[in-house]
């Protein structure tokens, strides 16, 4: 008896980690779309407040997708993806004839670190999932 105890308390503390980061990930995608409405607005990708909100929106999707990959996998990767780099990648392209230097020092260093995040996170997947990915 105590073990089908802890095993609906296990199934319970996974559905109160999935749903508070799922909360946390509708709300970082709502502050990104706010901040991202103005596609002029270069500043904005690059603010620190904004490069806060893409960690953790990143944070929270891999815990979506390690906790709950059949569920979440999909979704919470393309987030990763669409909110987190290829959006401020747009932004930085459909403007990159106003950028300023220390604005295309940014975007240099964000494409750098956007390369750096994709190996580790394909590293962490063939980790986790056993999958052998080649980097």
């Amino acid at each position: 008896m105590a073990s089908s105890t802890t095993a609906t308390d296990a199934t319970s503390e996974k559905y109160s980690s999935v749903r508070k980061h799922y909360k946390i990930v509708v709300d970082c995608i709502r502050r990104l779309d706010q901040a991202g409405k103005d596609k002029q607005n270069i500043g904005a990708v690059s603010q620190p407040e904004t490069s806060l909100i893409r960690d953790r929106l990143r944070e929270s999707c891999e815990k979506l997708l390690f906790t709950s990959p059949l569920e979440y996998g999909k979704k919470a990767e393309d987030q990763i993806w669409k909110k987190c780099f290829y959006e401020p990648i747009q932004i930085l392209r459909a403007n990159k004839e106003r950028l300023s230097e220390k604005q295309k020092c940014w975007a240099v260093m964000f494409l750098q670190s956007a390369v750096g995040y994709y190996h580790g996170f394909l590293l962490r997947l063939q980790r986790e999932f056993g999958v052998d990915v080649n980097v």
